[in-house]
């Protein structure tokens, strides 16, 4: 029996309800702000459509860092902030959307298949984000599109569509796969859904700086400042939204100028990602909330790419720099409009994973490591980090040592080698892998490839020290025998290659192999946070180290001996030696054309040392440390421990410093006569 309500407390109730619609009708004009202020047109995305997409996406998508910069404040005269969408999945903002638009479609939708016209992000975002779904993505791309593009595109499991390189021949090629497939056709920016997945950026952004006052992002098509502006403007109605766009493409504002959509007879701009015209759903968006457009110049953009990549160590083209370009500006600087912006965010995006000659491409990125710790971090060991008061007081700083001796192997290069081992799909790795190697590479080659049950085939130079061999025979690895030159090794190495159809590990020279490296940064500065400095022998350390933080200083350690890096970065291209010389023998190789662009660009300096240094830094692990370290392994102390780091002043700053114990199986014969030979 229900119990019945006194008429005195309905009537509270009721009072109750009348005062809270009356508050929802004052706050209706705020909340439902889905008019634009002709009322005429309704904006394609709103507040409630962004934070649908955020809750959509968000298991999908990186939650991107926000930097700064004391040295960029003082250039600026500001309060900077950069939102890295350079990290996004994909390296570009444009994931977002795509991943929005791909997971809003209803199962029957989805079965068939997305399809877009585009050569750029948004092609590459759409099939990764079809990917995930499980679903086909078909790409209209020009014949003309540059090589790294479509493999952007291969990589993420796109079907490509080749076309003319014009409009007409990509609409009316899009059009015919559309009715052989019925896909969705998903525009790169003008769709509901793209703007709302792009407008997820403010709602992490407002919450990781709420101080911030003023937001600067590029404009294109405008899908991008579309949805970051009616997010922005949702939360904070106070807040300014300023687009920034090349000179040579400006037609963002000359329609804001005119109050209409203006299209331009060409454009010219070295920020290539900048050259759409804006679209009818989001034209409306920018005209209403984009408070004002900054054009800027080729040589400011080019000027602030250069600033990214020296101060932050990002690496972005010239469309995600746009927004420190234009802030820098004298057409900025010189606004007293803008005097009251003093806390600015930058939209930072499209991370071109190529170096700064515009042609190489690294061979491995943040991502590709975070993607290799979680495919290996059930067979690895998370090595430990030692300190030690009396190496702390001989060097004058505070050590952490990384003990990769520990890792399973006895080596760093079991990292490697497992990344790449459980990358290849299940095909490729039924018929094995196969090296060329002596040294740890190939013991943890045959460890990774027992663990997955497939074959390692091993070529293994015939004087080979006998420790080694029975290292690659203990884990298993099928042992092929050659003469002991590099001609040999490849020739034969390629016969097996021909006769089993396994697949070619190189031991360094590998996108695979540097991400699993890259793991060890991962874990050190999880460990010791407090590190401003990393001594290692040379691997994918650096960019993992880098990406967590910018400020921190990658320093290699070399024998004299064997000094190619050292001399390779003095002379900004790679040198080899004609012979090394050194007790350090898993330090005689030389840089390779996928390692090389790594070290140019974020290894900030090299250090050499004489092999008596590095035996009395093994000697100092083994009777302070209580570690056995081969060489290799012993040079990061042997580093920091010499004249040559102690009374550079360049040094004076690297404080706490993580050293790298790279590890290795060590020869005893040659180790003991080295020792004789001090």
């Amino acid at each position: 029996m229900l119990p019945v309500t006194p008429k005195k407390e309905l009537c509270e109730v009721t009072k109750g309800v009348a005062v809270l619609l009356q508050e929802l009708i004052t706050l209706l004009p705020n909340i439902m702000e889905v008019e634009s202020q002709n009322g005429e047109e309704k904006y394609a995305a709103d507040i409630f459509s962004i934070k649908e997409a955020q809750a959509r996406i968000s298991s999908f998508i990186h939650k991107t860092p926000v930097f700064t910069s004391e040295s960029l404040d003082a250039l600026s005269g500001r309060r900077l902030y950069f939102k890295c969408e350079l990290y996004q999945k994909g390296g570009a903002f444009k994931f977002r959307g795509a991943c929005n638009a791909v997971f809003s479609l209803n199962d029957n939708q989805a079965a068939k298949g997305v399809i877009t016209h585009s050569s750029g992000n948004h092609a590459a975002a759409l099939a990764l984000a079809a990917k995930l779904r499980g679903i086909p993505a078909y790409i209209i791309i020009p014949k003309n599109a540059p090589k790294c593009k479509v493999e952007n595109v291969v990589r993420y499991g796109g079907q490509i569509i080749g076309c003319e390189p014009n409009m007409q021949s990509r609409e009316s090629t899009a059009a015919k796969v559309l009715e052989e497939t019925g896909a969705v056709l998903l525009h790169p920016y003008n769709d509901g859904r793209i703007i709302s997945g792009q407008g997820t950026i403010s709602l992490e952004l407002l919450e990781q700086a709420p101080q911030i006052d003023t937001i600067i992002a590029p404009i294109s098509g405008g899908g991008l400042i579309s949805g970051v502006a009616l997010a922005a403007k949702f939360i904070n109605p106070a807040i300014r939204i300023l687009a920034a766009e090349p000179k040579g493409a400006n037609d963002a504002a000359q329609s804001k100028a005119a109050g209409k959509i203006i299209t331009l007879p060409e454009t010219n701009t070295v920020a290539d990602g900048l050259r759409a015209f804006l679209g009818d759903l989001t034209w409306p968006i920018v005209r209403d909330f984009v408070d004002d457009v900054i054009t800027v110049e080729d040589n400011e953009i080019i000027e602030a790419m250069k600033l990214c990549y020296e101060i932050l160590k990002v690496a972005v083209e010239p469309s995600g720099a746009i927004g420190l370009a234009a802030v820098l500006s004298n057409g900025f600087k010189n606004n007293q409009a803008f005097k009251d912006c003093s806390h600015i965010v930058f939209e930072c995006f499209e991370m071109e994973v190529e170096s700064q000659n515009g042609e190489e491409k690294y061979a491995a990125d943040i991502f590709s490591i975070k993607e290799a710790q979680a495919r290996i971090s059930s067979f690895i060991h998370k090595t430990p980090v030692f300190s030690s008061e009396s190496l702390d007081a001989l060097s004058g700083r505070r050590l952490y040592f990384k003990c990769e001796l520990y890792q399973k192997g006895g080596a760093f290069k079991f990292r490697g080698a497992c990344n790449a081992v459980f990358s290849l799909s299940d095909d490729q790795a039924a018929k094995g892998v196969i090296t060329h190697s002596s040294g740890n590479h190939a013991a943890a080659l045959a460890l990774a490839a027992k663990l997955r049950g497939i074959p390692a085939y091993i070529i293994i130079p015939k004087n080979a020290p006998k420790c080694k061999v029975e290292n690659v025979a203990r884990y298993g690895g099928q042992i092929i025998r050659c003469e002991p030159n590099m001609q040999s090794r490849e020739s034969t190495a390629a016969k097996v290659l021909e006769e089993t159809g396994a697949v070619l590990l190189h031991s360094y020279n590998d996108g695979r192999t540097i991400s699993g490296q890259g793991t060890i940064s991962l874990e050190l500065l999880e460990q010791a946070p407090q590190i401003d400095t990393i001594i290692a022998p040379i691997s994918g350390v650096a960019l993992a180290a880098k990406f967590i933080n910018p400020a921190i200083r990658i320093l290699a350690a070399e024998p004299k001996g064997a000094n190619d890096a050292a001399q390779s970065k003095a002379a900004g291209k790679i040198i080899t030696l004609p012979e090394t010389n050194t007790v350090a023998d898993g330090l005689r190789a030389f840089l390779g054309d996928l390692t090389w662009p790594i070290v140019r660009d974020f290894v900030d300096d090299v250090i050499t040392v004489e092999d008596n240094e590095i035996i009395e830094a093994m000697k100092l692990c083994y009777e302070i440390l209580k570690v056995a370290v081969e060489p290799s392994g012993a040079i990061g102390l042997a580093a920091v421990l010499s004249n040559g780091f102690k009374k550079n002043q360049a040094f004076k700053d690297c404080r706490h410093i993580g050293i790298i114990l790279s590890g290795g199986n060590v020869d005893l014969g040659t180790l003991w006569e080295s020792f004789e030979r001090r």
